[in-house]
């Protein structure tokens, strides 16, 4: 840092042909690496404070990347949670670098590493996702009676299958997790749809489970979890 200094390009620079001008204040970002977490003091150019951040001279100079963890601890944490649950990833590192790390930050990096391979990855004559939809509920009360979100979504579910593919000649895929309510209520809802287990969330539970017969860090714990897991593959049915 020393090296690079805040950024300081002057008050102005051309991006893409657009004059973009150097905002009043340095910012600070907090960047976390193998050695330690460091606040970083830098100018940033945009067209106004509220609006995104174009260009920031320092995080470019230094490499840094987009989210506040180094590279370096990105790769050792996916590499830790190749094998452990996210919990157990999190002591890993805490107890070898002393870096106190989230269930959720390790939880997220591990989603936008996978989103940056899966856009990598991206066959050129892949098709776009066509009448895309995104949907949340909360159960609450209204006009004194308590609606329960779930039973929402899946009668929401069901109006969309009948009105996306009303003769039934469409492969209809659900991908959720193991939870028991929410594939009863799948069935009721809807027919003749592929279903899919998503693993995700069933590893921090197989990690407990094998945490209570072996010692944690031990190659019994791991072969209990990769055991259960290739069990669990062939996880596509259709009900």
């Amino acid at each position: 840092m020393e090296g690079v200094g805040p950024g300081d390009v002057g008050d102005t620079l051309t991006y893409e042909g657009r004059e973009l001008q150097r905002l009043d204040s340095a910012h600070n970002r907090r960047h976390v690496s193998v050695f330690g977490e460091l606040a970083i003091l830098r100018y940033v150019h945009g067209t106004r404070e509220t609006q995104k951040h174009e260009v920031i001279p320092a995080d470019a100079l230094l490499g840094l990347p987009d989210r506040e963890f180094s590279h370096l601890l990105q790769d050792w944490d996916q590499s830790f949670g190749v094998q452990d649950a996210y919990a157990e990833s999190r002591r890993k590192a805490k107890r070898i670098l002393g870096i106190n790390q989230s269930v959720r930050s390790l939880e997220q990096m591990s989603v936008s590493m996978a989103e940056g391979v899966s856009r990598d990855g991206r066959k050129p004559d892949r098709p776009e996702p066509c009448h895309k939809q995104l949907r949340a509920e909360l159960t609450r009360e209204i006009d004194g009676v308590e609606v329960n979100a779930k039973e929402q979504i899946f009668s929401w579910f069901s109006e969309q299958v009948k009105l996306r593919n009303p003769k039934g000649r469409k492969k209809v895929v659900c991908v959720m997790d193991g939870e028991r309510a929410l594939w009863k209520m799948l069935l009721a809802s809807v027919s003749g749809v592929v279903c899919i287990l998503d693993l995700f969330h069933v590893l921090e539970r197989l990690w407990q489970a094998a945490h209570c017969f072996h010692a944690k860090g031990s190659d019994a714990a791991r072969e209990f979890v990769s055991d259960r897991l290739s069990e669990t593959e062939p996880a596509v049915h259709v009900l």
